[in-house]
C-alpha cells in the first residue's frame, strides 16, 4: 500500500507534481481552486492561492508550477489561461496563451534544453481543439495541433523521444524528438488502454528509460517499458489518479497526485501518495529561457 503523504492536504482536483532539486522541495497543485502546496522533504506545506492574485479575464487556474532556472529566478506557473511567474514578492501574470472561455490549458514539462511545452484543449472537450505549445526565447509556437486532450509530458534519458498522453484517444504517444531544434516527429502510439483500464494522465520517465502513466478512472499508476509492454502496476485508493512524478533527494520515491471527482469518491481521494517503485527518477529540469513577455 502506498504512504499517504501530508495528510492535512486534501485537493479537489490535485495536479503537476514537480520535485524542485535545487530547493529541496516538492510541489503540487489543486488545479481547479488554483493552489499551490510547497513541502520540503520530509517536512511540513505550505499553501499558496495562487488563483486570488490572477485577472478574473484569466479563468484562474493551476495545472502545472516549475522552477525558473536562470535570471530572474521564481517560479513559472501554468495557471488557466495563461502563464505567470511566482516570486516572493508575489505573482505577476505573463503571457495569455488561449483564449478564456474555449479554451484551458493543461500539463507542462521542460524538454532537455530547458524549453517549455505546455498543452491546451477546449473546455468542452471538443475533438481535435486540443493543441501542445513550445514556449522558448522565441515565444510561444504552436508545434502540434489537431489533439484533443494533451496531458503528460516527458522525454527518455538520451532526449531523443518525446512521450505524450492523451485523455482522448486514451493513449500515450511516442516521438521522435529533434532536441537541438525542438520539434517532435514520427510519432507511434506507445500504449493504448481500454477504456475500462483508465484513461491516460501525467507522466514520468524513470532513469532505467520507462514511462509511468496516471490513469485517470483507473486507481492505477503503470510502467511501460520503451517499447510500450506493460511491467507495472500500482494500485491507488482513490477515485482519480491525476499526476505522477519521481522526488525526494534520492529521486527513489514516486509520488501521485489525486482527484475527488465522482459521486462517492473513496475517503482518500484527493491526497497526495508516495510509493517506492525500487527505481530511481530522471533529475527534474528548469525552464532556462527568458520570461515570455506580456502582450
Amino acid at each position: 500500500m502506498p504512504e499517504i503523504m501530508h495528510p492535512d492536504v486534501v485537493c479537489q482536483l490535485g495536479a503537476g507534481p514537480r520535485w524542485d532539486a535545487a530547493a529541496g522541495v516538492l510541489r503540487w497543485a489543486d488545479l481547479h481552486r488554483a493552489r499551490l502546496h510547497t513541502a520540503p522533504w520530509g517536512g511540513r506545506a505550505r499553501r499558496l492561492e495562487v488563483g486570488k492574485r490572477l485577472p478574473l479575464a484569466w479563468a484562474p487556474a493551476l495545472s502545472a508550477v516549475l522552477p525558473v532556472g536562470g535570471p530572474p529566478g521564481g517560479l513559472l506557473a501554468v495557471a488557466g489561461t495563461g502563464l505567470a511567474h511566482l516570486t516572493p514578492r508575489g505573482v505577476k501574470p505573463l503571457l495569455p496563451l488561449v483564449r478564456p472561455g474555449r479554451t484551458r490549458l493543461t500539463d507542462a514539462a521542460c524538454d532537455p534544453a530547458g524549453r517549455l511545452w505546455v498543452g491546451a484543449m477546449a473546455a468542452d472537450v471538443a475533438p481535435g481543439a486540443g493543441l501542445l505549445l513550445r514556449i522558448d526565447a522565441g515565444g510561444a509556437t504552436r508545434v502540434l495541433t489537431g489533439l484533443t486532450a494533451p496531458g503528460g509530458l516527458g522525454w527518455s534519458p538520451d532526449g531523443r523521444v518525446m512521450y505524450l498522453a492523451e485523455a482522448r484517444p486514451g493513449q500515450v504517444t511516442a516521438y521522435t524528438f529533434d532536441a537541438a531544434a525542438g520539434v517532435p516527429s514520427r510519432p507511434r502510439a506507445l500504449v493504448r488502454l481500454d477504456p475500462r483500464e483508465g484513461v491516460p494522465d501525467g507522466l514520468a520517465v524513470d532513469a532505467e528509460g520507462c514511462v509511468w502513466v496516471a490513469t485517470w478512472t483507473g486507481r492505477q499508476v503503470r510502467r511501460y517499458d520503451p517499447d510500450g509492454r506493460l511491467m507495472v502496476a500500482l494500485d491507488v485508493p482513490a477515485a482519480r489518479v491525476t499526476g505522477c512524478a519521481f522526488a525526494g533527494p534520492a529521486l527513489d520515491a514516486l509520488v501521485v497526485t489525486t482527484g475527488r471527482a465522482g459521486d462517492d469518491p473513496p475517503p482518500d481521494s484527493g491526497r497526495l501518495f508516495g510509493f517506492a517503485p525500487g527505481v530511481r527518477g530522471l533529475p527534474p529540469r528548469p525552464y532556462l529561457g527568458p520570461l515570455p513577455r506580456s502582450s
